[in-house]
């Protein structure tokens, strides 16, 4: 087993924990906003050292689970670099991801992932959850927002 599988195993049971959150709690979401609710019951938050495997994590995820993702990577050439991009339901950068995003609806979206997240601030890593709302919001699937510290 090589440091990769230790992310990749983090990575999955967390999103396991937020799934099982999730539904266990249905009422809650029906009695909060929504964005608070992507806020405290969707988001997983995981740092560890660089190099360990955090976007390899992603390309595994679509690959061994079937995920159907959206990745926001922090540059263009980050973006360019991921060798899985043809799978994923959309990529942008943090740079124009709002406009990207804008008015735009994923009917099997499972979760989207923020790579190298340590670049954005903390109060737009909240407003992100705002964002995302409106991509699944008439949903009643689970839902994941990754930040890969």
């Amino acid at each position: 087993m090589n440091i990769n599988d230790n992310v990749y195993d983090a990575v999955k049971m967390l999103i396991k924990i937020s799934k099982n959150a999730q539904e266990s709690r249905p009422d809650l979401k029906e009695s909060m906003d929504y964005g608070l609710w992507l806020r405290e019951f969707c988001t997983v938050k995981i740092g560890c050292a660089r190099c360990t495997g955090h976007t390899t994590s992603i390309s595994r995820l679509i690959k061994e689970n079937n995920m159907k993702l959206g990745v926001i990577f922090g540059n263009h050439q980050m973006q360019n670099l991921f060798l899985d991009k043809d799978k994923l339901v959309f990529s942008t950068t943090m740079k124009n991801h709002e406009e990207f995003l804008e008015g735009q609806k994923f009917e099997d979206l499972d979760g989207v992932v923020i790579d190298t997240s340590f670049l954005m601030s903390q109060r737009k890593q909240d407003k992100m959850a705002g964002i995302f709302r409106f991509l699944i919001e008439d949903t009643n699937r689970p839902f994941f927002i990754i930040f890969l510290q």
